[in-house]
């Protein structure tokens, strides 16, 4: 028996010191030892406190926001100015010389624009910088800070506007890029009774025929210059050295065409010229159209009628052209027009 009772004595070591110890664990582990419903309480606490931390910073945020945001002063569809933008717009335009109607040019230019985007049309940066070399550039100094495109919005938001309308005709009716280069050897002719141009060799046919072969030598280079192909830039220089030779600089009809001119229509405001109304011609314009690919023509004989003043009249040469199409744009829909017009007017009276 006493062997047996001191066998279980260990199992009463569980003493008041052993229970003391066992507090003093629970004391540093902490919650760990804490009862599950009230680690949960815990949890829950420190949730609605993070949550009410970041509902108030937003809410900050917002005061923020909202004491430093005017309400919209102007819109048209997606276009919107302050009040404060509003009023820097229509300075801009005034140093542009727009005095009076700002309201009713703003209303057109935004209704243009917006009504373009709503149809899908695109336009590139260089699109609308072209605009404004045309618009703009020429007559302004750059160096006047109010005045320079990065800093002037009326002159971007014109600019931009007559890109989108220029992208509206392409897309309907089509266009070219190019040059009609002219090369006459009609000054010692009489195309006209009435032509008051005459001088002492005119009619003379020695002086006509060397007009003539001078004439023809020129086109025929001309060709060969474009042969390799060419860019507006050199375009323009062929242009300026025909136009200054003074053995072919009368009723010269040299010039660029479909490279974006600005002109009054009266439906829509300033728009970019069509590209036979650049040429202003219909037999060189159809020719343009029949030719319908980049690059440079053969030499072609022009002519055209001698007017005697008697109801009588005949066809003759008069020059030789050359025509250089840098770009064809096919044209993409043919009722592009009408709808730019029913999305600006729906636009204008809402």
């Amino acid at each position: 028996m006493s062997e047996d009772k001191e066998k279980t004595k260990p199992k009463l070591r569980l003493g008041v010191s052993d229970k003391k110890s066992s507090k003093e664990v629970s004391k540093k582990n902490g919650a760990k030892h804490l009862p599950h419903s009230k680690k949960i309480i815990l949890a829950a606490v420190g949730a609605i406190v993070a949550v009410a931390i970041v509902m108030l910073l937003i809410i900050v945020v917002d005061i923020g926001s909202f004491t430093n945001k005017e309400d919209s002063y102007f819109q048209i569809g997606n276009y919107s100015l302050t009040e404060t933008e509003y009023s820097k717009l229509k300075n801009d335009a005034v140093l542009l010389g727009v005095y009076e109607g700002f309201d009713e040019e703003l209303t057109a230019t935004v209704a243009d624009i917006e009504a373009a985007k709503k149809l899908k049309i695109e336009v590139t940066e260089e699109d609308i910088l072209a605009q404004d070399n045309i618009l703009n550039a020429p007559y302004l100094d750059e160096n006047i800070p109010a005045l320079n495109y990065a800093q002037n919005g009326w002159r971007q938001l014109t600019s931009q506007r007559a890109a989108y309308l220029g992208k509206v005709n392409s897309l309907e009716s089509g266009s070219y890029e190019g040059a009609v280069f002219f090369f006459p050897f009609s000054r010692h002719l009489t195309i006209s009774a009435y032509d008051d141009h005459q001088d002492e060799l005119h009619g003379d046919e020695a002086t006509i025929e060397a007009d003539r072969q001078y004439a023809k030598q020129k086109a025929d280079n001309q060709v060969v210059l474009l042969s390799g192909g060419a860019d507006k830039t050199k375009l323009e220089e062929s242009v300026a050295q025909i136009m200054s030779d003074e053995n072919l600089n009368y009723y010269n009809l040299t010039k660029l065409f479909g490279y974006d001119h600005e002109i009054q229509h009266e439906d829509i405001g300033y728009v970019t010229k069509t590209w036979y109304e650049d040429i202003n011609t219909p037999d060189i314009a159809e020719l343009v159209a029949n030719q319908n690919s980049t690059g440079v023509s053969q030499v072609v004989v022009f002519q055209r009628p001698i007017d005697n003043g008697d109801s009588r009249s005949k066809i003759v040469d008069v020059g030789y052209l050359v025509i250089y199409i840098d770009k064809v744009i096919q044209p993409v829909d043919n009722d592009m027009y009408n709808k730019f017009i029913t999305e600006r007017d729906k636009l204008i009276k809402i």
